[in-house]
């Protein structure tokens, strides 16, 4: 999923995402970083300040999506759950 959102999120591709939808997979690619940083990283320190943006980032994402067009959270979904073929 995040490699999906990394690569819709690159400016340029084909997709014609609006903004809502490229807000919402950059945030999913930073969220899934700071989470993999969190749980795997023994020197990482997360603050609770660390913890408020993440959710806050999180809710943002999902207000984001909603205000998408349909048809551009349809293909989102989608593209997440079935990778494009090169």
């Amino acid at each position: 999923m995040k490699a999906v959102c990394t690569e819709i999120s690159k400016p340029g591709m084909p997709y014609g995402f609006g903004p809502e939808i490229l807000r919402c997979a950059r945030h999913f690619a930073d969220l899934q970083d700071d989470r993999q940083k969190a749980d795997y990283d023994p020197s990482a320190t997360v603050t609770v300040d660390d913890a408020h943006s993440a959710v806050t980032k999180a809710e943002e994402s999902m207000r984001d999506f909603a205000a998408a067009p349909e048809p551009q959270r349809r293909l989102f979904l989608t593209l997440l759950h079935f990778r494009p073929r090169p």
